[in-house]
């Protein structure tokens, strides 16, 4: 593995079938994205030798379908120091460096989807773990501007010195699928976030004519109000009015009924003087 340098991630991949397995692992630099990148090699000559063996007396079977995992973990970690744990006898035999761009961990993991649907078969002759892991990084080579190369003297691979791993006409189809889906990627993302712009779009016009209608019928309430406050004072005026006006009539009743009783007063006293009079 690579020295550790935190915050990183220990990502390892590998690849099996029920006649064999093996594991090619690689360490990132930062979180959580992948570079450098490693790949190691148990050393287990018997254990190798003895899966050649078996994949030569079972060729004319059907090709088994290649189990293809990632594992990741965060370094200076519980769950990195497991990862580290279980590869700690791995022996480095690949690495990348990306001192320009790092691949992102979406990049990484759509590098391994594609190199896996490249070739679904395990072959243990030729598209078996080391092939998985060394298309994967000279794909990753191509692909990324300014990768340094460091590659230590192993016999990975190989079998009695003999290349079993041929990655000659698989890392361009590789990075041909990754481009095209990456592009694919980006226009669903390039549509989603249209789809999610139109949303957002459909609920500020919904939001404005929500507000709108409540400005409404806000205005539509203080119109009625103002109307019912009008109409009260109008009440009240007539009201008024009726009460000047009854005490008008009160007044002059009253004004009448002191003018006939002053009227039958005098007539009193001028009967009163007529009598005296002609007595």
């Amino acid at each position: 593995m690579s020295p550790a340098t935190p915050p990183d991630t220990a990502v390892v991949a590998s690849t099996s079938s029920d006649a064999g397995h093996a594991t090619a692992s690689s360490a990132d630099e930062g979180s959580p994205h992948a570079g450098p990148a490693t790949m190691t090699n148990r050393k287990t000559k018997q254990k190798s030798t003895k899966h050649v063996g078996t994949s030569s007396g079972s060729s004319l079977k059907p090709p088994r379908g290649a189990h293809d995992c990632v594992s990741y973990a965060t370094r200076d970690s519980v769950a990195g120091a497991q990862l580290e744990g279980v590869h700690e006898k791995d022996r480095r035999i690949r690495m990348l460096t990306f001192p320009e761009r790092v691949p992102s961990a979406n990049e990484l993991a759509t590098l391994l989807y594609v190199t896996s649907t490249l070739e679904p078969n395990y072959d243990i002759k030729e598209t078996q773990c080391y092939w998985f892991a060394a298309t994967v990084f000279w794909a990753l080579k191509s692909l990324f501007e300014g990768v340094e190369q460091e590659i230590a003297n192993h016999r990975a691979g190989t079998t009695l010195g003999m290349q079993i791993a041929s990655i000659k006409d698989s890392v361009e189809p590789v990075c041909k699928r990754f481009k095209e889906a990456r592009a694919t990627l980006a226009e669903e993302i390039e549509q989603q976030r249209k789809a999610e712009q139109q949303q957002e779009e459909e609920r500020r016009q919904e939001r404005e004519h929500r507000e709108a209608a409540e400005e409404a019928a806000k205005r539509e309430r203080k119109q009625r109000q103002a109307a019912e406050e009008e109409r009260q004072r109008e009440r009240e005026q007539r009201q008024a009015a009726e009460d000047v006006a009854k005490a008008a009539e009160e007044r002059a009743r009253a004004a009448e009924e002191a003018n006939a009783e002053l009227r039958r007063r005098l007539e009193a006293l001028e009967r009163a003087g007529a009598s005296t009079q002609q007595v």
